[in-house]
């Protein structure tokens, strides 16, 4: 792999000479005020067992902070795209996927606050995440073992978006929060707000949390490209329009709390112009002109989206309920999501899927050694299309799982392991019989610790997934002739009722350090899949659109992540310098030894952050490689660069001015995971400008 060449080089240039530095774990950040090793750690919340990142061999990250600011978005896939093993699977400016290791669509679970997204991503490229980006404390991401806490689906990975939506502790006094942001490339204009508030009580007291967004955009400037032997320079049909709001309240005592959320979310999108056309067979008695008029009128249709979902959550945690039991956790969610896809002003389809989630988290005391969370998970989604281009039935999909996950002790040595069990039953309209799947998941981990600067861990996992609506019953019932087109992907997607649950098995090895100024990993992990499933040729077309079946063969997913991190100057007259080097390569091939098609490119980069008390500025540049399939080069390599100052003028430091160039060298750039990559390149140059603030 081309990559790990150039990676490894680059980690061992670096590490080298510093490992012979004297390793001052405890040494004070003059800018942070406080300890280094706290200073560079976040603490993990998304399994159950709350620990710090470098205290586990499970492969994670986590965004947050003046990072999270500096990459934050309109969409997830956007943001988390300078992450190590992510990618974003775009379908214009609406929709940003995020892609894991290769991994999309039903094999990585989007969460919000812990249980998942409930909207209807997975189905369609064009369908957004239903989750706002801009709200997010902070974003962690899980690959490979820990993915299993969450379900079957959770194959390729887990993003778990965190905001303060259920308050879990009490605010020492009220604050009104805000952002106001400008966007050139899409003239977008986005404003924030965000409250919190508290009552004590003799035995505890109230929290509420309010906040709303509201951000609109016009059409995207790109560089100048090619569309169908026009010369263009930005994105008909791509304005956007979304509001949001959420209103949370908790009741919470020492040590425990429950609290309430609901929230709605309105997001009205555009679908870049080319990418969803329809086959219309020119009918006989057609004058010149009147032809010329209906290309016209075909030319002028646009397609957009119309989202709503609406969202209520309960969370409680109760600690110490009885002998044994460290805290309980529990999450309940029910989302009503509705979108219609608009062709004009007429609706074409109008997709929704209703999803109730109940979670409990049991986290025991230390039993000889052995400390971790057990739990249950029930999820019950009806998900239905109603219109011309519904190509699935109404189909009602319940699961129930049961986990464990257990870490221990011994010497230098920190052991987990983790199960899972899962049950899962599709009802489809129209079908004679209900699919019934049992998935079994189990992984097994070890880190060892050389010192409390340097530690190798090695994780393996069995993971598998039960076939979901798309897959088995797409088309159902239907014959050449009859078939519906799947607009989003230009392909017409015959499911099959007969697929076996798909299964991997997953080991990484990863060695990561924590000196005095510096930080980093490298990871290197291979995923083997049996009976993966994927959309195989057929050879047959309808209307001159091609038919593929859902099949299953083996799969092979391979690669290799670093991450460096080195800060200079850490001085309170100087300033602090923080160098970060990164990349990712990611290769994976089918049993037929085809290529696996929308592989995100390799990837290579830096960033550079220099900090005083009263500014930041940040420097980020990003490589991607040629990416190529079955020996074709689909995209060309491009080189991202964004900048950003942050000012804090205040001796508050949430009073923020800030200006965000992206891709400041407006480079051509054609995203290879996107299905629209040939006719809608990313974005052009972006200067964003705006201001945070608090009160």
């Amino acid at each position: 792999m081309r990559l790990f060449a150039t990676a490894l080089p680059l980690f061992t240039a670096c590490s080298l000479p510093l490992l012979t530095q004297t390793a001052l774990a405890d040494k004070i950040n003059p800018i942070a005020g406080e300890h280094a090793q706290s200073y560079i750690e976040h603490v993990f919340v998304t399994v159950p067992r709350h620990r710090l990142k470098q205290d586990t061999a499970l492969a994670i990250s986590v965004l947050a902070g003046q990072d999270l600011d500096n990459h934050k978005a309109s969409n997830l896939g956007e943001t988390l795209q300078f992450i190590p093993g992510l990618a974003s699977a775009s379908f214009g400016p609406g929709v940003g996927q995020p892609v894991i290791r290769g991994q999309q669509g039903p094999r990585v679970l989007s969460l919000q606050n812990s249980t998942a997204s409930a909207d209807a991503a997975s189905i369609s490229g064009d369908h957004a995440v239903s989750v706002e980006p801009l709200l997010a404390e902070k974003i962690e991401i899980i690959r490979g073992p820990a993915s299993l806490l969450y379900g079957s689906g959770a194959i390729g990975g887990v993003v778990n978006v965190i905001d303060k939506r259920v308050p879990v502790a009490l605010p020492k006094k009220s604050t009104l929060k805000g952002e106001v942001r400008h966007n050139s490339v899409n003239d977008g204009n986005t404003a924030i707000l965000a409250f919190d508030s508290g009552i004590k009580t003799q035995n505890g007291g109230w929290a509420f949390h309010v906040n709303a967004i509201d951000r609109s955009s016009n059409n995207t400037d790109t560089p100048t490209f090619m569309r169908n032997e026009d010369i263009a320079n930005e994105l008909e049909n791509t304005q956007s329009d979304a509001e949001s709001f959420t209103l949370g309240a908790s009741y919470l005592t020492d040590d425990s709390y429950i609290g309430f959320a609901y929230s709605q979310i309105d997001n009205l999108y555009g679908i870049p112009i080319g990418a969803h056309e329809h086959g219309h067979e020119e009918e006989e008695g057609h004058d010149e002109e009147e032809e010329e008029e209906g290309h016209e009128d075909e030319e002028e249709e646009t397609v957009s989206i119309d989202l709503q979902q609406k969202r209520y959550d309960v969370r409680a945690d109760v600690h110490a309920p009885f002998a044994y039991a460290e805290k309980i956790r529990w999450f309940l969610t029910h989302t009503d999501y509705m979108h219609a896809e608009l062709e004009g002003d007429e609706i074409g389809t109008t997709w929704s899927n209703q999803t109730t989630e109940n979670r409990v988290e049991l986290l025991h005391e230390q039993i000889k050694g052995w400390h971790g969370a057990v739990g249950f998970q029930m999820k019950r989604s009806s998900l239905e299309a109603i219109g011309e281009e519904s190509y699935l039935p109404q189909t009602d999909t319940s699961s129930q799982g049961i986990f464990i996950l257990e870490d221990k002790h011994i010497h230098q040595f920190k052991f987990e392991l983790g199960a899972r069990v899962e049950r899962t039953t599709l009802d489809a309209q129209g079908q004679a019989n209900d699919k019934v799947f049992t998935s079994h998941n189990f992984s097994a981990s070890s880190l060892y610790t050389f010192s409390d600067q340097a530690r190798l861990g090695v994780a393996y996992s069995h993971s598998e997934r039960a076939p979901v609506t798309e897959e088995l019953f797409s088309n159902a019932g239907n014959s050449v002739g009859s078939y519906v087109e799947h607009v989003a992907t230009g392909t017409i997607e015959v499911g099959d009722r007969n697929l076996n649950t798909e299964r991997s098995n997953n080991i990484d090895v990863s060695f990561s350090f924590n000196l005095a100024n510096t930080e980093g990993y490298i990871t290197i992990f291979n995923n083997q899949f049996s009976d993966y499933i994927y959309l195989a040729e057929t050879g047959l077309e309808q209307d001159e659109v091609e038919v593929l079946q859902y099949q299953q063969t083996g799969a092979d997913f391979n690669g290799v992540e670093v991450e460096l991190k080195y800060r200079l100057n850490p001085n309170r007259y100087t300033g602090q310098t923080t160098f970060t080097v990164f990349g990712d390569s990611i290769r994976g091939e089918l049993d037929t030894n085809q290529d696996i098609p929308r592989l995100a490119p390799q990837k290579i980069g830096f960033k550079i952050d220099y900090t005083q008390p009263m500014f930041n500025i940040h420097t980020a540049v990003m490589h991607g490689f040629d990416a190529k399939e079955n020996g074709n080069v689909n995209t060309d390599n491009f080189s991202r660069v964004d900048v950003a100052l942050n000012i804090t003028p205040f001796k508050q430091k949430d009073n923020v001015i800030f200006v965000q160039v992206n891709n400041l060298t407006d480079a051509l750039i054609r995203n290879n995971t996107s299905f629209l990559r040939d006719i809608a390149p990313e974005p052009g140059r972006a200067v964003k400008a705006g201001i945070r603030f608090s009160l």
